[in-house]
């Protein structure tokens, strides 16, 4: 299979009018296991980052935020960040809810409606629910906007099997409990991503995605994320309180009759003594071992939802990820297996040149929950143009730049122009989302936006992309190139390491470099 590493912000499920990227780096020096989280919003006239970085395991964890928009939002003017036990799947109803995205991120198990909970909190952070940031650190409000507020969390891990990363980080309204906007802590850039796909005894998918860290260490917190979303369909019972799951090599076939034994334990750590397998500590476990070390599944009115950050796992590590599978069980029966396969990410190219312009684009998206990473080189504008927009034409014509169909969109929606956020635009609109492009005498700049697909059933890929002069006519025209079925082939720097958080690594960065 031709795997071509993306480094997009990361997981998994839908497009996005709300999105958070995660980024795993390693630091130089003294430090090298730190590991910085950087969450993106872009949706709801809110925009901006919030950055969690946590330089080891036992250390607090700083928390930086800088969001525009909040003198915009309806309320009392009292805003909160919450993590939630889920991530967000942005091509369903309603994303941000709590049906879909849970309760907040409690894994202790903690009385969050007790007598002096809120006190207890704030004095001690141990006390308080994991995604509780509110609580513990106060609101936010309006004369918050566009201002760096900073904090150390000590009940915030980036790392460990009480991990943050890949569940949804949500803005809500104080006075009505509202989910105004949410987003997801995701997989890192540089990940290694496996897929299995559920379609006999269950629908959905299983994901589990690893970082590339730049060392391995099979002692240390690897942050595997295992993420489990499915539907009974086969008319089984539609409650069973537990369900087993395991990690196994062999072929996923009807009657999963050809599959060896759950993955055993890593050489470095077998058999060591003074450590127990459990839910916390995964270093002497079976490495496919997930009822025990993720816990046992529970299928709830025909639906399974499971997440766990699996610090032993490190897929990065194996030789070889062939042959992998995954297999639900119902005491001793096992429902159903999946192969596994690694995750291809798309990739989109735009290359033409018209007169004296030439446009080069690069489009980058990890899954069609993520948002979408893309670099411009835009030069020879002399501020002419008004626009670059992607039409939905089957049949153009790029050599006098005709039948180019309408501008893309969803059926039935309705453009609304918001300079905050990428979101309010229509799908074809680029420009406002890439920076913008007139009055410029060129464009070269990089970003995210939640609202450039690359993937769904409305996406940017193989329509007619033009740029347009001040007058709204067309200027010049191209074809957005979906990169693995391009003629040409795109700088593979670009697709093998898309630095895509050198702005947003600094607080409030998440402006456009336009020259």
């Amino acid at each position: 299979m031709k795997v071509v590493v993306l480094l997009v912000i990361s997981t998994l499920l839908g497009y996005a009018t709300a999105q958070v990227g995660t980024v795993f780096e390693t630091s130089g020096g003294r430090h090298p296991e730190q590991v910085q989280v950087a969450t993106h919003f872009d949706s709801n006239g809110v925009l901006g980052n919030v950055h969690l970085l946590q330089r080891r395991p036992t250390d607090h964890t700083k928390i930086q935020i800088q969001l525009q928009g909040l003198n915009s939002l309806p309320g009392n003017n009292q805003y909160g960040l919450y993590i939630t036990e889920f991530a967000a799947c942005f091509d369903q109803a309603n994303p941000c809810s709590p049906a879909a995205i849970g309760n907040t991120f409690n894994p202790d198990g903690l009385n969050i409606s007790r007598a002096g909970y809120a006190e207890q909190c704030r004095s001690n952070h141990s006390e308080c629910a994991v995604g509780d940031l509110t609580t513990r650190h106060g609101p936010l409000t309006a004369n918050d906007s566009n201002t760096l507020v900073e904090y150390r969390d000590f009940n915030l891990p980036v790392v460990g099997s009480r991990s943050v990363v890949g569940r949804a980080m949500v803005l809500r309204r104080l006075d009505n409990d509202e989910n105004l906007a949410c987003g997801n802590n995701d997989i890192p850039t540089n990940a290694r991503i496996l897929v299995g796909v559920f379609s006999r005894a269950f629908s959905g998918e299983i994901t589990i995605a690893h970082p590339r860290y730049d060392y391995i260490d099979y002692t240390k917190n690897e942050n595997t994320i295992i993420m489990l979303d499915l539907e009974r369909i086969d008319g089984g019972p539609a409650n069973i309180p537990t369900l087993g799951w395991q990690l196994q090599r062999g072929f996923a076939d009807e009657t999963c009759s050809r599959l060896d034994a759950v993955l055993g334990q890593r050489p470095v750590v077998a058999g060591d003594p003074s450590v127990t397998c459990s839910r916390t500590e995964h270093r002497t476990c079976p490495l496919g071992a997930l009822t025990t070390k993720c816990g046992p599944l529970s299928l709830v009115n025909n639906r399974i939802r499971a997440m766990c950050t699996d610090n032993q796992l490190g897929l990065v590590s194996f030789s070889t990820l062939d042959r992998l599978v995954v297999s639900i069980t119902d005491s001793s029966t096992i429902l159903e297996c999946v192969q596994l396969n690694e995750h291809l990410p798309a990739g989109a190219y735009v290359n033409f040149r018209f007169g004296r312009v030439l446009v080069n684009l690069v489009f980058s998206q990890l899954s069609p929950k993520e948002p979408t990473y893309y670099r411009t080189y835009v030069i020879g504008l002399n501020e002419e143009a008004s626009n670059i927009v992607v039409y939905d034409g089957d049949n153009p014509d790029l050599t006098t730049c005709t039948n180019l169909g309408n501008v893309l969109d969803r059926p039935g929606s309705i453009a609304v122009s918001n300079p905050n956020t990428s979101d309010q635009y229509r799908i074809g609109d680029l420009g406002p989302k890439i920076g913008g492009v007139e009055g410029r005498r060129h464009l070269r700049n990089h970003g995210l936006s939640s609202a450039i697909p690359l993937t769904g059933s409305v996406n940017i890929l193989d329509k007619p992309i033009a740029v347009l002069r001040q007058d709204g006519s067309v200027w010049g025209c191209g074809i957005v190139e979906d990169y693995y079925n391009a003629p040409y082939e795109a700088p593979r720097e670009v697709f093998d390491y898309l630095d895509i958080w050198v702005a947003s690594r600094c607080p409030g960065s998440q402006t456009h470099h336009v020259v």
